[in-house]
């Protein structure tokens, strides 16, 4: 008996230090991620140190909040038009290493509003490398993250005092969700579908692909149906870093980048491409320049009729790129449809006619940029405000002098 009960022991012994180490191994390889883990959650949060939450003054005092992202440079971030569009002021929040809230004055650069995309650029550096954009579009039910600042997330303390002055209102938010799929036709050829909880706030933030590549920009909810939430494809907003000769960084092609390769443009007037011009005129700098503004406020407001003629009155004086542009502009089947116009035919012929002539002038004041085949290191929007706007004959690039 003694012997038996002596083996029995042993034999439990033996089970207990086996059961002890299945225990040690189970628990080791369900541990938390070490710190070399390459999982989502390493490339979400790195690129979520590249969103910033862009504050926007509008007109009646108050101030709207938004996203935006790194995009190229250190200084030039991406959200949408719908942001922007009424600010009259802008700023940048974001908390340096040390904890401290910066403040950080921006400016819009770009837009592409037929797609909701703008682009500001901090007057002050940014931290962290420009995220990085898939051009192509995503699978069917691909998963993604959307980062973003919604303000119902917001903390507000009892006396309700502004959380302007806390580090966490800075810190962005992230949620997980599926793309459902790309809607394709004439203006939204590439909008993406997706199924992610976005709120207000969300706007013109990333929605980041697990390996952290942007594949789209967070833009509206369906206002009728939980669940299904919109987003611009990075596609488009490769189209407009490359309309405005902007350096990104792709991960995967655009299936249709060439358009920006082709788009026509129109430049702000360099100095001696204007003074030329003005020396086979009769105008003067000042009443040109005013001409032209009024002409753009007559074609903006509607009165097409007016535009033409002041722009057909110039073109006659002056030969510059922006004349053209306008007064193709004023034919456009697409722009008069865009604007409402009731009563004056488009003609697509003519409105590509003067877009061929502005595309010429352009190519030649392009010229003067380059010595010795090194390009200047200005964008071809340089100082200016640069819009890319779709037409009766592809997409084409604006660019009017900045404010």
């Amino acid at each position: 008996m003694p012997m038996i009960k002596s083996l029995h022991l042993t034999a439990i012994r033996f089970c207990m230090f086996v059961l002890a180490a299945l225990l040690m191994q189970s628990a080791a390889g369900s541990s938390f991620p070490s710190d070399n883990a390459t999982g989502p959650e390493v490339a979400v949060t790195s690129a979520a140190d590249r969103v910033f939450r862009l504050l926007v003054e509008t007109n009646n005092d108050s101030i709207i909040g938004g996203s935006a992202f790194l995009v190229s440079g250190s200084r030039i971030l991406a959200t949408n038009y719908h942001v922007i569009q009424d600010g009259i002021t802008f700023h940048i929040g974001t908390v340096d290493s040390a904890g401290n809230i910066r403040s950080i004055p921006a400016r819009i650069v770009a837009s592409y509003p037929q797609k909701d995309l703008a682009l500001v650029e901090a007057l002050d550096d940014l931290p962290g490398q420009p995220l990085e954009l898939e051009g192509r579009y995503p699978n069917l039910a691909q998963e993604l993250f959307a980062i973003g600042f919604p303000a119902a997330a917001d903390i507000h303390d009892i006396v309700g005092d502004t959380p302007f002055g806390d580090p966490m209102f800075f810190a962005p938010s992230v949620l997980n969700g599926y793309v459902s799929r790309v809607l394709k036709n004439r203006w939204f050829r590439n909008q993406l579908q997706h199924q992610t909880p976005i709120i207000p706030g969300y706007s013109g933030g990333p929605l980041i692909s697990p390996k952290g590549g942007v594949i789209g920009i967070s833009t509206s909810i369906h206002k009728e149906a939980n669940g299904i939430s919109y987003a611009v494809l990075a596609a488009d907003l490769i189209d407009l870093l490359n309309a405005c000769s902007l350096p990104v960084r792709i991960l995967s092609p655009s299936p249709h980048t060439s358009t920006a390769q082709v788009a026509l443009e129109q430049p702000k007037t360099t100095p001696a491409t204007k003074k030329d011009a003005l020396m086979r005129s009769n105008l003067s700098v000042d009443v040109s320049d005013e001409l032209i503004e009024r002409a753009n406020s007559l074609l903006d407001h509607g009165d097409i009729v007016s535009a033409r003629l002041m722009f057909d009155y110039l073109r006659n004086h002056l030969e510059l790129a922006e004349i053209y542009t306008g007064l193709a502009r004023t034919y456009d089947p697409d722009i008069l449809r865009e604007k409402g116009i009731l009563g004056i035919k488009g003609d697509e012929k003519t409105a590509q006619r003067y877009y061929h002539l502005a595309a010429t002038l352009i190519r030649k004041s392009q010229s003067l940029k380059y010595d010795n085949n090194t390009p200047a290191k200005n964008s071809r929007c340089s100082n200016s405000y640069c819009e890319l706007v779709d037409s009766a004959g592809g997409p084409y690039v604006s660019c009017t002098i900045a404010n």
